[in-house]
């Protein structure tokens, strides 16, 4: 597939080519079954290192520090949470707005700009409907 981009980008074709492979590379395959299974000579070194296995936004809320209602945030450039009676809420944001919220509890909030995802966090696993849906 790969092979057939390179060929479309040296052709002047890259976006006729990125679309035609595109379908071909959102295959979800786990690394071992892509890559390890597959692979001849491997070698493995311990370590010992935190994980977290982000597969959702409120596993990613889990990396940053949380204030005494345990209202976590993340702001990419400026901005800041305003949180007033807000608990257990995690705020993502990459715009640099003020975001605030009162009387919430356990959402998760993210802000692209692009689009703006407000969702409880035993509601996340929808956040792949809502992709599909745009």
């Amino acid at each position: 597939v790969l092979d057939h981009v390179a060929r479309g980008i040296r052709e002047g074709r890259t976006v006729e080519a990125l679309h035609a492979a595109w379908p071909a590379l959102t295959e979800s395959v786990t690394i071992d079954v892509g890559v390890l299974e597959k692979a001849q000579d491997i070698v493995v070194i311990p370590i010992e290192v935190g994980w977290n296995d982000i597969g959702s936004w409120a596993s990613m809320a889990t990396l940053y520090p949380a204030d005494a209602q345990q209202n976590a945030a993340r702001h990419l450039h400026g901005g800041r949470h305003v949180a007033v009676e807000t608990h257990d809420t995690f705020v993502y944001s990459t715009t640099g707005r003020v975001i605030a919220t009162a009387g919430v509890e356990g959402l998760v909030i993210v802000d692209t700009g692009e689009a703006l995802l407000i969702c409880h966090k035993d509601q996340v696993q929808l956040v792949k409907q809502i992709t599909e849906a745009l």
